[in-house]
């Protein structure tokens, strides 16, 4: 069962649609945080420490509502020391992205 999260960071800019909830206590809210804060990660906006340790507080919503195609989602759980969970989805590499973009073959040498 979701545990009550004692003073949240909720970051507001990531509610452009609707009034920023005050907590995290009722479930479906915190579900909803969760998938805001890892969809702005996932396009560059990290979250700020304090997020990241409201989020820290979030074990079972992580657990119950796993995000298995973001990246954010799978950075946070590692930094936080939990289970992996399988990544669903297609692993993207920017070098890799431009070079098939300007015509060079994909190099696979590690450095």
């Amino acid at each position: 069962m979701h545990q009550p999260i004692m003073k949240p960071a909720i970051d507001a800019r990531l509610y452009t649609d609707r009034v920023p909830p005050t907590d995290l206590n009722d479930e479906s809210v915190a579900c909803d945080y969760m998938m805001r804060v890892c969809s702005a990660y996932d396009n560059c906006q990290p979250p700020s420490e304090e997020v990241i340790s409201t989020l820290r507080q979030m074990r079972y919503i992580f657990d119950t509502y796993p995000l298995s195609c973001s990246y954010a989602y799978h950075a946070l759980r590692r930094m936080f020391g939990w289970p992996e969970l399988p990544f669903i989805g297609e692993h993207y590499s920017l070098g890799d992205h431009l070079d098939e973009l300007e015509g060079r073959e994909l190099d696979c040498t590690v450095i």
